[in-house]
């Protein structure tokens, strides 16, 4: 059986909505497992270290979403600064804290507390990237800044990457999970109990793609999204985030320099959707007349490379509406050179980008679709 599909008919409605949002060094494999119980004890002189919450930035106005912060952000990679003088945070320790679903608090530290006086600065998810710390320009202390170079960072990706922008320090959960301050890195150990809660800040621009079904279409066929994909010509060789630390409430992040390096041949490639790792849709996501929405990312670089040089691809099933499948891993895949409103988009903001599918026509009707016709005598 034959088909011809045009899939995926850019229509020309892109939204510049502004997220606020302000809406990769560990190895995927060395990632913990939520619900294995992967928080050590602590070692002798160590301080448990507890985690009141992980939650986002939106900018100016400061509203949290500490909801799904475990799903897109566990865990997060910290860099644990301290010192045994206030002024000398010079001492650095690598953990990561862990969401455990299963355990209370349900987010804690691989590490615990030595020193006194101490830092945390730090990414998520750290399956994202890998990363190196260092002091500021000029600096002998991180009681006051860092500076943070991701590498192995995909120039498009799936993941929301997002640094450390603030903390609060605390004896207590409830006392901690008050608002994080924005600015602030530094603390000193309590005797008894540590609590912190955390802050966190995007680092790449977002697109929410969102696909419909066509009208027409949809009574005659389903669509079941298997993978998509966001390809960049470009990759990211690294991704340098100064942050110095304030007591106003400004974003601590300085410039960040994404350094890119043009591919030759071949795409680097995000994953924004893999039905394999979809439990609730084993056989793909449908795709709604209304619109099905898919998150990407991707790095604003100084010059727009990135931006310049995205596209988008499809793996998908075709179902007529008696479930048969009819069309199996088929592939499509669209440009976004071209689409303005990628260009002018900075980190933590996002755009949308609408896509319809709507075939021009179907060669023929598949099996289980035809009826056996009566034979009528009009004369």
């Amino acid at each position: 059986m034959k088909y011809r599909y045009w899939l995926f008919l850019l229509a020309a409605l892109l939204l510049t909505a502004c997220s606020k949002d302000s809406d990769q060094a560990v190895d995927p494999g060395d990632v913990p497992v939520p619900g294995s119980n992967p928080t050590p004890s602590p070692g002798a002189g160590e301080s448990r270290l507890w985690v009141a919450s992980v939650t986002r930035a939106l900018a100016d106005d400061q509203v949290y979403d500490a909801a799904t912060a475990y799903t897109t952000h566990a865990p997060v990679h910290i860099f644990l600064m301290s010192g045994t003088d206030d002024q000398a945070i010079t001492l650095s320790r690598e953990g990561q804290f862990v969401f455990d679903p299963n355990a209370t608090p349900q987010w804690s530290s691989t590490i615990g507390l030595k020193e006194q006086y101490n830092c945390i600065y730090g990414y998520s998810p750290a399956s994202a990237a890998k990363a190196s710390i260092s002091y500021p320009s000029g600096a002998t202390s991180y009681k006051n800044g860092a500076v943070l170079t991701l590498t192995n960072v995909g120039a498009a990706s799936g993941s929301d990457l997002c640094v450390v922008v603030g903390m609060r320090h605390g004896a207590t959960m409830a006392e901690t999970a008050e608002t994080p301050e924005r600015g602030q890195f530094y603390f000193v150990r309590n005797a008894s109990s540590n609590y912190v809660s955390l802050l966190l800040d995007h680092i790449f621009s977002r697109i929410d793609f969102k696909i419909s079904l066509g009208t027409a279409y949809s009574e005659l066929r389903r669509i079941k999204i298997k993978k998509l994909e966001l390809l960049s010509a470009y990759e990211l060789t690294s991704v340098t985030v100064p942050l110095t630390a304030n007591t106003t409430d400004a974003s601590p992040i300085g410039d960040i320099t994404y350094t890119t390096r043009a591919l030759a041949d071949g795409h680097s490639s995000g994953v924004l959707y893999d039905f394999t790792a979809d439990a609730d849709n084993p056989t793909g996501k449908e795709i709604a007349v209304d619109g099905t929405v898919f998150q990407g990312f991707f790095a604003p670089d100084e010059s727009k490379l990135i931006a310049k040089g995205l596209s988008l691809v499809c793996i998908y099933d075709v179902y007529n509406i008696k479930g048969t499948r009819v069309r199996e891993n088929c592939v499509s895949a669209n440009s976004l050179t071209g689409l303005t409103a990628l260009t002018t988009l900075t980190r933590g903001k996002r755009t949308t980008v609408s896509l319809t599918v709507e075939p021009t026509y179907l060669y023929q009707l598949s099996e289980d679709e035809l009826d056996n016709p009566g034979i009528k005598i009009d004369n």
